[in-house]
This record gives structure tokens, sequence and C-alpha cells, in this order.
């Protein structure tokens, strides 16, 4: 492989391993998830949508199973790395923000509605009453869900 292939590689991986924490944390959690939904589809949203991603830093891999990152700014990715990208953030948008579009576009003119995904009262509800979301929830919620939708 060339260099420029090796970096496309680096930059597709990133976004993959991105990616790949929200995929398996539903996998592999032991209690409901509903309370950390929106938390973590926001933080999805966010990383992917971040001036600079981790990439796997090239120059200094050894044989260690951690493998070195460094910060890229998206900017200066290459064009496969680009379309990879806004590949991930329209599939995220679609299942959580209500994007409806079929294509990414382009970098110029893309198809990406820079929405927030969307909060359910019921979601809101788990998140003020879960404690490993109520410090959370208290800035995200405040004033958003009647106090009558989690009352039993």
């Amino acid at each position: 492989m060339t260099d420029e292939q090796w970096q496309e590689l680096a930059e597709v991986e990133a976004v993959l391993d991105i990616v790949k924490f929200y995929t398996t944390a539903v996998q592999y959690e032991r209690r409901p998830m509903a309370a950390l939904g929106h938390p973590l589809r926001s933080r999805l949203l966010k990383q992917l949508r971040a001036d600079a991603i981790p990439v796997v830093d090239l120059n200094n891999v050894t044989a260690s199973s951690n493998v070195p990152r460094v910060h890229k700014p998206v900017a200066t990715w290459s064009n496969l790395g680009k379309k990879c990208l806004r590949r991930a953030i329209l599939e995220a948008e679609r299942r959580f923000c209500g994007n409806d579009a079929l294509e990414e576009g382009t970098e110029d003119n893309n198809n990406l509605n820079h929405g927030q995904p969307h909060l359910m009262d019921l979601q809101a509800c788990a998140m003020m009453l879960d404690p490993r979301t109520v410090i959370l929830t208290r800035t995200l919620t405040l004033n958003v869900v009647p106090v009558s939708l989690c009352t039993v």
C-alpha cells in the first residue's frame, strides 16, 4: 500500500473507532439503557462532528495493543476519509435526528441537518430518575419535561 492509502485507511478506522464504542455499549450493558440513550447519541454526534478526530499515528505504531493516536483536523483528511465521515454522520442523523436524506452529498453541498437527537418525554424521565445520569440531566432537561410526566 502507498503512504496515501495508509492515511486513508487510518481515517476510515478513526470513524469506525468512534462508532464502535456506541454499537458495543448496548450489546454488553447489563442494566436498562433508556436513561443512557440520549446522552450516548449526543456524544456520538459530537465526536463525529468534531473539527479534529483521533487518527492512528502511523509513525509510532508498535507491537503493543495500545494504538497511538493523534488528533488530525478533518479539513486535512483525504476525500475518502471525509466521505466516510459524512456517511457516518448522515447515518447517525437518520437514526437519531430525523434526517431523511438518501445520500450524504458533497463536502460543499451536504445533506446533513446538524440537528440534535430527539429526546422523548419518557427518556427524559428515565434520565432524571437513573442515578447514572441524574447529574447530567439536571442541565439537559431543566424546564424541558413536565413534572407530571415523571410522577407515578
